[in-house]
């Protein structure tokens, strides 16, 4: 009976790539005065956010950050901070309408000035 031989099956030696276990990964971390996105976010949250049209989950991202950098949730959501992101204007007052719509925040607008922005605790699980 011809039996089969596992190590005429194996690689050689140096072939194998072994991992360097004496620098483990580690998380990436901001540098210095990088920015960052503090959490925690709720995943109910970023979850109807992404599951809307446009820019909704983008300008939800700058809210969340806007949130962890004034440590509240209500903030004014500044141009400048949507540039960061690349984001118009434009695009924001159509988000901004998308995320009020579907309960996961609540604005105050005024002509010429920033927006007055809550993010809402409690969001609802169905869209």
């Amino acid at each position: 009976m011809n039996m089969l031989n596992p190590q005429l099956l194996s690689l050689p030696r140096e072939t194998i790539r072994t991992s360097d276990k004496s620098r483990p990964l580690k998380i990436p971390r901001h540098q210095g005065n990088e920015k960052f996105l503090k959490g925690p976010v709720p995943l109910n949250w970023i979850s109807r956010a992404t599951q809307l049209s446009g820019s909704a989950w983008h300008v939800g991202t700058a809210i969340w950050y806007l949130v962890g950098l004034t440590n509240s949730p209500t903030v004014k959501l500044t141009q400048a901070t949507l540039d960061l992101l690349g984001i118009s204007r434009y695009a924001k007052y159509r988000a901004l309408a998308e995320l009020k719509t579907a309960g996961l925040i609540s604005f105050d607008a005024i002509s010429g000035k920033n927006p007055k922005i809550t993010v809402l605790g409690h969001v609802p699980t169905t869209i």
